[in-house]
């Protein structure tokens, strides 16, 4: 088991024992765990960032993406919350999978597919192939190597 899956299975039971939120979903999990989710106006190919600040931690998302993808990226930078808590992080941007991927990055977007396939039910995700989840989250191709089931 990767230290990704480990941290987005350990957050996703801890939202769902806390039984204050209806779901597990990302924002639930943000209020759970006192991160403030903030909409930004944010640059064209720029997704998210989450900033650390004495123990405080704070995303920004960009206004203008819309769901599915939003999900993945509120999970992405609470990935980056949750795994990387001295760390502030650059934006997610429309590049961040490419060729070279710094652990951190690589690390929050296994951490956001971890966490929200763990939403599906279990027969519905033995029938989706990974172009599927992809193309079910609304997020590229490309980041098809991030997948953990």
């Amino acid at each position: 088991m990767s230290y990704a899956t480990d941290r987005a299975d350990a957050t996703y039971r801890r939202v769902q024992r806390s039984r204050i939120w209806e779901s597990a979903e990302p924002a639930d999990a943000c209020r759970a765990l006192d991160i403030d989710v903030v909409p930004h106006e944010l640059p064209d190919g720029m997704y998210g960032q989450s900033i650390m600040s004495n123990r405080c931690a704070t995303i920004f998302l960009a206004d203008a993406i819309d769901d599915p993808f939003r999900q993945y990226v509120l999970s992405h930078e609470l990935g980056h919350c949750v795994m990387h808590p001295t760390e502030s992080t650059p934006f997610m941007r429309r590049s961040m999978h490419g060729g070279f991927i710094p652990t951190i990055e690589r690390e929050a977007n296994e951490f956001a597919f971890r966490y929200l396939l763990k939403q599906l039910d279990h027969e519905t995700l033995l029938r989706m192939s990974r172009t599927d989840i992809l193309d079910y989250f609304g997020v590229p191709q490309e980041y098809e190597r991030f997948i953990i089931y």
